[in-house]
């Protein structure tokens, strides 16, 4: 009998922790919710309550944070040049070794195609001419080791400041 009571005892008190778990669970995944959407809407709020609108602080996007990095290693002329549609040899290296650097840095090719108003066909051309990607199938790239263009491959300029 004592047996059939302390058997009783614990699984009743195993029930109340896992409800006590789930509840907790609950309150955290609606903590996530609610931080994920503020920072889907552009903004977190830190604090909570009244400080949340006294002191917002905004999320900072990849996008804003390639052009923060941008900005602060190339000269105003570097970084026109490398988004212009300029396609001489100095302008095409210095672009090389910005895209070649950021993709380094863990930005996806798409990302900086954004960033630099550029195709992303270009930025992953300019990627296996510099040699961060392997050709595969990259027309681009077999045509032009074919021609006997000025710009081969590994031909990157090594400091773009």
């Amino acid at each position: 009998m004592m047996e059939a009571l302390t058997r009783e005892a614990q699984m009743q008190a195993i029930t109340q922790r896992v409800a006590s778990l789930e509840i907790t669970t609950r309150k955290v995944v609606k903590q996530i919710d609610n931080l994920s959407m503020q920072m889907a809407r552009g903004g977190i709020a830190i604090g909570g309550g009244h400080m949340a609108k006294d002191n917002p602080t905004k999320f900072i996007t990849i996008s804003e944070q390639v052009n923060a990095y941008l900005e602060s290693k190339l000269t105003p002329e570097q970084l026109f040049l490398v988004r212009s549609l300029r396609r001489d040899e100095e302008t095409a290296l210095l672009r090389r070794s910005v895209i070649c650097d950021l993709f380094k840095r863990g930005v996806s090719g798409n990302m900086i195609g954004k960033v630099l108003k550029k195709d992303h066909n270009t930025i992953y051309y300019n990627l296996v001419i510099g040699g961060e990607l392997k050709a595969k199938n990259n027309k681009q790239y077999k045509a032009r080791l074919a021609s006997r263009s000025a710009i081969k491959r590994n031909r990157t300029q090594t400091k773009f400041v």
